[in-house]
């Protein structure tokens, strides 16, 4: 799983939330421009992404093209609402969420919670 934002302490938080939820390690890329890459040359491909850089950047738009391009799981920070009705595998969360927002959207993306199969 791969998170995506320059907050580095909205970051840890929630990869603390992700590394006990979904099998895997979890990824944090601060800037765009090093993530972009990594997702057009396919040398990141994450059961799930949340993405938290600001979508008005044209580098943050860079990298969002290129992390749809894979059609993968992806939860959007303060994204356009009405993405989730254009591509069925993103959901928009709002900050400031909460852990029960971030289980609503785990639970969304159909992607197995540990935490329900280890207890």
């Amino acid at each position: 799983m791969a998170v995506l934002s320059k907050n580095m302490l909205e970051a840890t938080d929630l990869c603390e939330f992700f590394e006990h939820r979904v099998a895997g390690p979890v990824l944090v890329l601060g800037d765009p421009d090093q993530a972009t890459p990594w997702l057009r040359e396919g040398r990141l491909r994450p059961k799930l992404a949340i993405f938290g850089y600001a979508l008005h950047e044209a580098r943050s738009v860079a990298c969002w093209q290129s992390l749809r391009r894979l059609h993968l799981p992806t939860i959007l920070l303060d994204g356009a609402i009405g993405l989730r009705d254009q591509c069925g595998d993103i959901w928009s969360l709002s900050r400031p969420f909460t852990t029960a927002d971030l289980e609503t959207a785990l639970a969304r993306t159909g992607l197995p919670d540990r935490t329900h199969v280890l207890s």
